[in-house]
């Protein structure tokens, strides 16, 4: 009596069509939050200023501050190197750094996609 692959065999078969799913998957999930997520600051940022008559300027500083507080959050505030740094990302938009971070993950998971996909 003959019997099928086992489970094992099947998944093993299957792991480049699985990584290519899920790094297409990736890929979509990136691409929708820089946009989502962008957008939805730059619209927050224009209905403030409707209402209140002021600008509210993010910058990415306070993106990364928004995202996880403790892991550079002296450097954050208080920076004592990596000045230059410190000062392109005080002076870059949140809404664009959310946007070009989506865009870079989006891409580079997609490249994966496509790899492993053929």
């Amino acid at each position: 009596m003959e019997t099928g692959p086992t489970w094992g065999e099947l998944v093993a078969a299957r792991w480049d069509a699985l990584c290519a799913i899920i790094a297409g998957l990736v890929a979509w999930l990136a691409f929708v939050g820089g946009v989502v997520g962008g957008g939805g600051i730059l619209v927050w940022q224009c209905f403030f200023y409707l209402r209140e008559g002021a600008w509210p300027s993010r910058s990415a500083l306070d993106a990364f501050y928004f995202l996880d507080p403790t892991m550079f959050g002296d450097w954050l505030m208080r920076p004592t190197s990596w000045l230059g740094v410190h000062d392109i990302l005080r002076a870059m938009p949140a809404s664009m750094t959310v946007f070009l971070v989506g865009m870079v993950i989006g891409v580079i998971a997609y490249g994966a996609h496509e790899n492993l996909k053929s």
